[in-house]
């Protein structure tokens, strides 16, 4: 059985928590592999999923980021239109495409 998922969910719930402050590093791969006992794939991997989801951001040569908790507003969860259409029963139709003017340019921006 593989060990990502657990380790997947132990990362969500220290993002979800006050371990991870947003903006923040999390530990290196190595270091959580060594943590979970697991190979450094299998660290990547979770993470590789939390950052599909939006929970993390990752740059290059400076490693893994908070990208803080998830939005909610009035009594519902904001996730990423990602999430939403890859469910089977979505999908997604081009209706129309233009080329159209540019309008006048908005004073301060």
């Amino acid at each position: 059985m593989s060990k990502y998922p657990a380790i997947k969910a132990s990362l969500k719930e220290r993002l979800l928590g006050s371990e991870y402050l947003d903006g923040h590093a999390l530990p290196s791969e190595p270091q959580l592999a060594r943590e979970f006992d697991v190979s450094r794939m299998t660290v990547r991997r979770a993470i590789d999923e939390l950052e599909r989801e939006g929970y993390v951001y990752r740059v290059q040569g400076a490693g893994t980021f908070s990208t803080g908790k998830r939005f909610q507003q009035g009594g519902f969860l904001v996730s990423p239109f990602a999430d939403w259409s890859a469910h089977p029963s979505k999908r997604t139709q081009v209706v129309g495409a233009g080329l159209f003017p540019a309008t006048p340019r908005l004073p301060g921006c």
